[in-house]
C-alpha cells in the first residue's frame, strides 16, 4: 500500500507508468482508466491486508465451526460439485 501510494497517484502518472488496462491487451478482458485501476488495486491491497491481519482468528473460527459437536459437518451433494 505504501509503495503504491509513494509511486503512483490516482490523478496523474508519468509516461509509460499508467495503471490503465485495455481490453485485449495482454489478455485483459476489461478496460479501466488509470484512476479507476489505481482505486481497484488500493481496494484489493487493503482487503488482503485486513484478511491477513485476522487470518489466524478467521482460521480458528472456521475450524471451531467445523468441529462443533452440536452442528457436525456433513459432506453433501448440493448440486455444486463435491
Amino acid at each position: 500500500i505504501g509503495y503504491l501510494k509513494s509511486k503512483f497517484s490516482p490523478d496523474n502518472y508519468e509516461e509509460g507508468f499508467s495503471l490503465k488496462i485495455n481490453y485485449g491487451k495482454g489478455g485483459a478482458r476489461l478496460s479501466h482508466d488509470h484512476k479507476t485501476q489505481f482505486y481497484f488495486v488500493m481496494q484489493t491491497l487493503n482487503l488482503w491486508r485486513d484478511i491477513l491481519h485476522d487470518f489466524y482468528r478467521l482460521w480458528f473460527l472456521a475450524e471451531d465451526d467445523l468441529l462443533d459437536p452440536d452442528n457436525p459437518y456433513r459432506l453433501r451433494n448440493t448440486g455444486q460439485g463435491l
